[in-house]
């Protein structure tokens, strides 16, 4: 996964990606921390041999977004705390500093209770359209699966209109000219595909 993917996705989807995927979920052998009283050449040598598990971890991306989130309040004042991500203290505060509008905005997300309701709704409402009803059996059995289909499809498309439609009035009242952030990038995205347009809704429950 590349930077841009991981910085779209919502924290626990990045805790999640960690997890099952992070080299350091499966090598307990591996120490991140320096150890108290450990000394400079020790702790040099062991920063090179965990920055290179860093390098080929398939999570390495997931891993140093989560990582930037997580200090939102700050850290260890020390520069050789630690390792994470591939970055010791002082380089993660670096991307903290140069990208710090753009976790801003990401940390909010993460909080956004609308966005979370959001992405389980827009889940539940393609899953639903991917299934097929039941076709097998008598007439009045296939049609009373295709209407039970169709009305849970008009029930989430008209879930996530009303979420998007008391946002966008919060922020009206808010600002007379909003920021748009993560949660309204998703939300022009899906306006332009049409996922929450009648039309495209009464296609589907055709």
């Amino acid at each position: 996964m590349a930077a841009p993917a991981a910085e779209q996705l919502r924290r626990p989807q990045l805790q999640r990606l960690v997890e099952v995927a992070a080299t350091c979920a499966t090598d307990t052998g591996l120490d991140w921390f320096r150890a108290d009283g450990e000394g400079i050449a020790s702790w040099t040598a062991r920063t090179a041999e965990l920055r290179a598990a860093c390098v080929t971890c398939p999570a390495l991306a997931a891993c140093r977004e989560l990582a930037l989130r997580d200090r939102e309040n700050g850290g260890p004042t020390r520069e050789d705390y630690m390792i994470r991500a591939g970055l010791d203290t002082h380089e993660l505060r670096e991307h903290l500093t140069a990208e710090a509008d753009r976790l801003t905005a990401a940390r909010e997300a993460d909080r956004d209770p609308d966005w979370n309701r959001l992405v389980h709704l827009t889940k539940r409402l393609r899953e639903t359209v991917l299934t097929n009803p039941d076709r097998s059996g008598r007439t009045r059995a296939q049609t009373e699966a295709q209407a039970a289909q169709n009305a849970t499809i008009q029930r989430l498309t008209g879930e996530i209109a009303d979420i998007r439609r008391a946002r966008r009035t919060r922020q009206t009242a808010a600002t007379a000219a909003p920021t748009a952030g993560l949660v309204d990038d998703l939300e022009r995205e899906d306006n332009q595909r049409g996922y929450e347009d009648d039309a495209v809704a009464g296609q589907w429950a055709a």
